[in-house]
């Protein structure tokens, strides 16, 4: 991905449910344009822990 933004060549992510922790911290997180399909669940930290944190449920 490095290689990618010294040469200008923009990077795009498409993003399942659920993309959470590693995978959106370490990629989705540095790309030029992110896409997810509606309603996924997106962000740092895991769904579950988000629950927690929330009190969801």
């Amino acid at each position: 991905m490095a290689n990618a933004k010294k040469s200008n060549i923009p990077s795009i992510s498409l993003l399942t449910n659920p993309c959470t922790g590693q995978a959106y911290a370490t990629l989705a997180a540095f790309s030029d344009i992110i896409m997810s399909e509606p309603g996924a669940s997106v962000g740092p930290k895991p769904f579950e822990r988000f629950e927690t944190f929330f009190r969801i449920g």
